[in-house]
């Protein structure tokens, strides 16, 4: 009579067996090639992939990036290559332009600080005076007419959390 441990352990005969097989499939499997032979590849990766600009989430940058990357791994081969399409929320900013008097005007990038509140600057823009408040402490403000001013602080405000 037979137990239900019994049902587990197969004979010597059939262990050699799935050891050879197992050791066949292992090495008639080819090995991945190295993907980075030398630091100057992966200088070169990180120098084409900053070249590409702004790469956040939606951003022309993260197109080009995703086409870079793609491309990389297909001249490797060996490798199933592809992508898969998700939707998630993004911020994508218009060009904004910072403008003092009637002839300077320089291009400026809004911060992308997080999703949960992002820039509202009214499409028209805004006017009015500029201050600089360097970290934005309390004191920084003392003595300036901040009422209807734009202010512009530092992005290191020493705000801890």
């Amino acid at each position: 009579m037979s137990t239900s441990s019994d049902k587990y352990f197969l004979r010597p005969s059939c262990n050699v067996f799935i050891f050879l097989f197992c050791a066949i499939i292992l090495f008639a499997t080819p090995f991945p090639v190295k993907a980075y032979g030398s630091p100057d590849q992966i200088k070169k990766t990180i120098t084409d992939l900053s070249s590409l600009g702004d790469r956040s989430f939606g951003s022309e940058g993260a197109k080009k990036a995703a086409d870079y990357i793609e491309n990389e791994f297909k001249a490797l081969g060996n490798f199933k290559v592809g992508r898969q399409l998700f939707l998630a929320p993004s911020v994508i900013s218009s060009e904004a332009k910072f403008s003092i008097g009637d002839n300077k005007k320089i291009s400026i990038k809004p911060a992308k600080l997080n999703a949960i509140s992002p820039p509202a600057t009214p499409q028209k823009g805004l006017t009015g005076p500029v201050i600089y408040v360097g970290k934005g402490r309390l004191g920084d403000f003392n003595g300036l007419p901040v009422k209807d001013a734009i202010v512009l602080m530092d992005m290191d405000s020493e705000k801890t959390g």
